[in-house]
């Protein structure tokens, strides 16, 4: 007698190989989705650490009494921090994010003479020295934009005149 053969259980070839095939359908459907979620996550860590670096330089002017100004570099895609140094989208591993905006300028704020500059100066009260009002609601802008996905990614990052509070959007902000 066989008994053996009558209790054997598996997976047959067959069986084995649609597991794999269907494995790999949820597999290809999934990656490109996963990837545009993990660079909307890079553009919103960008856009924080922006936002946080813009938040302590305004804390500081308070504490110091003194004005500080944070300089962006569009081209370089860097932006340097008063007593802490200079920083960038490639050293902060945020690859495929940079600064732009479709009207061509990708950091809106303006001197308090007037002109179109790339920085943010607090004053010792924790407002701007920034001239931001002929902005709508005196905010000025710094646009970022994920280059990896075909999802255009876009986040606005803001800080108001009167305040000097800084705060990030979703897409680009026409506020």
């Amino acid at each position: 007698m066989n008994t053996r053969a009558k209790n054997q259980s598996g997976f047959s070839l067959i069986e084995l190989i649609i597991v794999v095939a269907i494995i790999g359908i949820m597999a290809t459907i999934a990656i490109p989705s996963v990837r545009g979620m993990m660079q909307r996550a890079k553009l919103k860590a960008a856009g924080r650490e922006i936002t946080m670096e813009l938040l302590l330089a305004r804390s500081q002017a308070i504490s110091t009494g003194t004005s500080k100004t944070v300089i962006f570099n569009v081209g370089a895609g860097t932006w340097v921090v008063p007593d802490k140094g200079t920083f960038g989208f490639t050293q902060g591993n945020y690859h495929g994010i940079v600064f732009s905006h479709s009207s061509s300028d990708p950091i809106q704020f303006k001197s308090s003479a007037g002109a179109s500059v790339d920085s943010v100066t607090f004053k010792s009260d924790g407002t701007l020295d920034n001239d931001l009002s002929s902005y709508t609601n005196a905010f000025g802008k710094i646009y970022l934009l994920d280059t990896k996905t075909n999802l255009n990614n876009k986040l606005t990052i803001e800080v108001n005149q009167y305040t000097g509070l800084a705060r990030m959007k979703e897409g680009w902000s026409t506020l």
